[in-house]
């Protein structure tokens, strides 16, 4: 009996020690659908992987506190992320990772994808596409003093953006920030 009960015990803590994955699709028309994936009540917890599929989400603002979270594309699909506020952005503030996304910032959001109120953690971007934002696509000084302990991206594509596409913080640590194989066309500059 005794046996039985350890086993039993292990068994439910192995299935409570894992993440969640979340399956996503849009719905046409509504606004703030990944953000109630990742903030709405009993949703996304710390380490859960949301996979989206094909078409577009409409967003304000994406908040993105919960560590090692992961937003990626199902597979072969290319969901893309569209903010509808001048300041709509997809806020950091914990061990995020996005993979396969597109952000596009319709023709008047500031920013896409920026670090807010982070003390520590990291931000991945891999095989994803930005494109039409005013001041920055990626940036990990959304607010002064802030920053990740490391941002990579990696495999990018950045087009149609009025000013900077990457804009990395002059006071991080060097090597603390990557971008690897990124296409950032003309016009579009970055800066670390």
């Amino acid at each position: 009996m005794k046996k039985l009960f350890f086993f039993l015990a292990a068994l439910t803590l192995s299935f409570t020690a894992q993440a969640a994955v979340i399956n996503g699709t849009p719905n046409p028309g509504e606004v703030g659908r990944v953000n109630w994936w990742v903030n709405g009540e009993g949703q996304a917890q710390p380490g859960d992987t949301i996979v989206l599929a094909d078409g577009e989400y409409l967003e304000s603002t994406i908040t993105l506190d919960k560590a090692g979270l992961v937003i990626m594309a199902a597979e072969g699909a290319k969901p893309v992320i569209s903010f509808n506020d001048p300041w709509a952005v997809a806020k950091v503030s914990a061990t995020t990772t996005f993979e396969g996304i597109t952000f596009n910032g319709g023709d008047s959001v500031n920013y896409l994808v920026a670090v807010s109120g982070a003390e520590s953690g990291n931000l991945t971007l891999s095989h994803c596409e930005f494109k039409n934002w005013a001041y920055w696509a990626v940036s990990n000084q959304f607010e002064e003093g802030v920053s990740v302990d490391s941002v990579f991206i990696d495999n990018c594509l950045f087009h149609d953006g009025a000013q900077s596409a990457i804009s990395f913080s002059k006071k991080a640590p060097e090597g603390k920030h990557a971008c690897n194989y990124c296409w950032v066309y003309p016009g579009c500059p970055y800066e670390w």
